[in-house]
């Protein structure tokens, strides 16, 4: 998620997709070549409007980025005020400390944020919510490149606002959006096998698909609800 975004000017925007009307930001900066969509650190869906833009990217990247910001804000996702978090299907409570170091402890599920100040709070955060994660998604994604007989040999998470997910090939790397983790578990599985899929497939072909149908037969439905671009 973008941080610092709050600050900046902004007019609002309101359109409607697939029958629901959703309200948006909209930051003008003329210095950016490209538009693209993101989420700001209250959890709010924001359009940054570069030089070049096209109705077609915008209403499919409005829908995209909406279902994120939902899907966040029902799970529970982290933004810069929450007190609580959802990862891989398991809610934290989220507290700060006032410290002499930066540093995160995980007790009973809470994640105690000890911060020298509150601009590490963000940072501190996401190594917790990493840590936190390689330990669910370690086992299932080797689980599934076992299965699968794909390679993994490392995984991965950042800070990504263009996609889910992307393998790395031929190096094995899987690399995880911070947005994946608020998803529910299947739909976790589902980008594991999307992603493990491009190991033998470094495209979307009907070969790729064949691939991901051998292991999510309803993967249709996943596509879908996600409107998976990467």
């Amino acid at each position: 998620m973008a941080r610092h975004l709050s600050k900046y000017n902004f007019s609002l925007k309101t359109e409607v997709i697939d029958g629901e009307l959703i309200t948006y930001k909209v930051i003008e900066s003329p210095n950016n070549t490209y538009s693209y969509f993101t989420i700001d650190e209250n959890n709010e869906l924001v359009y940054i409007k570069g030089k070049y833009t096209s109705e077609k990217f915008v209403q499919r990247a409005l829908a995209k980025y909406f279902l994120i910001a939902k899907k966040i804000k029902e799970n529970n996702h982290f933004f810069k005020d929450s007190k609580k978090v959802t990862i891989c299907g398991i809610t934290y409570l989220v507290k700060t400390i006032n410290s002499t170091s930066n540093k995160f402890e995980i007790i009973n599920k809470t994640i105690f944020l000890h911060l020298t100040n509150a601009n590490r709070q963000y940072g501190i955060f996401q190594k917790a919510c990493a840590f936190i994660a390689h330990k669910y998604m370690d086992k299932r994604i080797s689980y599934w490149a076992k299965k699968m007989n794909a390679k993994v040999t490392k995984i991965i998470f950042k800070d990504i606002d263009s996609k889910f997910a992307y393998y790395t090939y031929p190096s094995g790397k899987v690399t995880f959006s911070f947005f994946v983790l608020a998803f529910d578990l299947d739909t976790i599985d589902y980008l594991i096998i999307h992603e493990l899929s491009h190991y033998f497939h470094q495209n979307h072909s009907s070969l790729f698909w064949n691939k991901v149908a051998e292991f999510c037969p309803n993967y249709k439905n996943y596509e879908k609800t996600l409107k998976f671009q990467h």
